[in-house]
């Protein structure tokens, strides 16, 4: 698996309160950061931790983000190192 890459967006669902997803609008949901050394290093730098930046000019959809989900089906599914344990939901309520 290769490290994953700022424009990765599709890694995490952000889910907002109506039940629809952020990830379509570009303009709030901007990418990924916190992956490796540099912006455009294709090695992630080990420590597990990834920030999802969003863009708070836009404090209307940004307030209304109810959650957060990493999928385990499609284009955007982690796969933990050796494939365990195998991927189960993890939504997260804020």
């Amino acid at each position: 698996m290769d490290a994953y890459k700022n424009s990765d967006r599709e890694i995490f669902e952000i889910l907002l309160r109506n039940g629809t997803w952020l990830n379509e609008n570009k303009s709030v949901y901007l990418g990924l950061a916190d992956l490796g050394r540099k912006m455009d290093d294709t090695k992630a730098d080990g420590d597990n931790f990834i920030d999802l930046c969003l863009n708070l000019a836009e404090p209307a959809q940004v307030n209304d983000i109810l959650g957060v989900r990493m999928p385990c089906q499609g284009v955007g599914a982690g796969t933990p190192p050796k494939g365990f344990p195998a991927c189960e939901d993890n939504t997260y309520y804020f």
